[in-house]
């Protein structure tokens, strides 16, 4: 392989490895908070995707409509999850994967069974592309990268600036790498009993970065 092909691999995978990192984001936020290792957020992020071209991608439902409905479906399937995993609050991490995992087998086979085993295609919402030669990627890709980029600095500023957020990261204990102020905000997040919502940041990620599971022609 020669350094332009590398250079050409790199650049794609990059820019379209970003959509993953939306999942990623999700799943860290969330095991942080709840220390569940939510793997059933890539069922949520699927249902919403193939909801999402039922609706939008088949010219049924308008943009806005459809992602509104979207992301309100990934905040009730995210918070039926935690409703399912709720018998299995004390058990070990291990335990708790095991079951979100059991989760995902069940969102996989409901999205079997009411959409079928093919794929789904969205149309692009930007039809241009950039470069030139063997380089040449969609203005759709990089709009996605971008904002993919903006939401993990919105999440960083988030956890770190925010009364909310720096609570989101001391739940999982204080340490000694812990910010000071660890302690007062692990209490200020009993106090105002946000348990119930924990998973409001992660779903509100994946019901967004589900749209990248279905490809675009």
């Amino acid at each position: 392989m020669d350094a332009q092909t590398l250079f050409e691999a790199a650049v794609r995978g990059a820019v379209t490895g970003l959509g993953s990192g939306l999942l990623a984001i999700a799943l860290v936020v969330t095991f942080r908070t709840t220390r569940v290792l939510n793997f059933a957020l890539g069922g949520i992020a699927t249902i919403a995707a193939f909801t999402m071209s039922t609706l939008w991608g088949a010219g049924r439902v308008p943009l806005g409509p459809a992602l509104i409905v979207v992301v309100a479906l990934g905040a009730i399937l995210g918070a039926a999850g935690e409703l399912a995993l709720q018998p299995l609050a004390n058990a070990t991490v291990v335990v708790k994967a095991v079951g979100a995992l059991g989760l995902l087998l069940l969102a996989q086979a409901a999205v079997t069974l009411v959409w079928g085993p093919g794929e789904r295609f969205l149309p692009l919402l930007v039809t241009s592309s950039l470069g030139s030669g063997g380089l040449r990627l969609a203005h759709q890709q990089l709009l996605a990268a971008g904002a993919t980029l903006a939401l993990g600095a919105a999440v960083v500023v988030w956890t770190r600036r925010t009364r909310t957020g720096t609570s989101t990261l001391a739940v999982a204990g204080p340490s000694k790498s812990s910010p000071s102020n660890a302690k007062p905000a692990l209490e200020y997040l009993n106090s105002f009993n946000l348990h119930g919502r924990k998973n409001s940041p992660g779903v509100g990620i994946v019901s967004i970065a589900g749209h990248s599971y279905v490809r675009t022609r």
